[in-house]
């Protein structure tokens, strides 16, 4: 029996403690294969874009640049990346889930989720199939990101 390939993750939050916490649930779990750490927007950007994760999850409300720009901006420059880009928050709401959806984000996670439902989260976000870019919807017609 072969295993599955691991899903690369890049992870971004300012919040060092919570970082660092959910950087090591994610290099714990048996799918998972954490391949960047970002401190901020920028960093976030970069590693994203460079590395062209299986999956990114992002935190909203960021230093130098905030996650849903830096998901706005990775898919106006690179509208082909397979890259599934997770935002979270520390506050849930469907306003949070609706500006996600216009950033162009796949999903959204509450950061109030244990740290076991946030890595089953980004497994099944990489498991789903993303449209190809020449095919995508439209902006306004770009389904709601999935609540995990």
């Amino acid at each position: 029996m072969e295993l599955p390939e691991p899903i690369t993750v890049v992870l971004a939050d300012d919040q060092r403690a919570y970082r660092e916490g959910l950087a090591r649930a994610i290099t714990r779990h048996c799918r998972l294969e954490l391949v960047a750490v970002a401190r901020d927007g920028d960093e976030a950007f970069d590693a994203i874009e460079s590395l062209e994760p299986d999956v990114a999850l992002v935190d909203v409300r960021m230093s130098r640049m905030e996650g849903t720009a830096v998901c706005a901006e990775l898919r106006r420059r690179h509208p082909e990346m397979g890259t599934r880009l997770i935002l979270m928050s520390a506050h849930d709401g469907s306003a949070l889930v609706d500006h996600a959806r216009e950033a162009g984000a796949d999903g959204y996670v509450a950061k109030d989720h244990s740290r076991r439902e946030i890595c089953e989260a980004l497994v099944q976000a990489a498991q789903r199939d993303r449209p190809p870019a020449a095919t995508a919807p439209a902006e306004s017609a770009r389904p709601a990101p999935t609540r995990v």
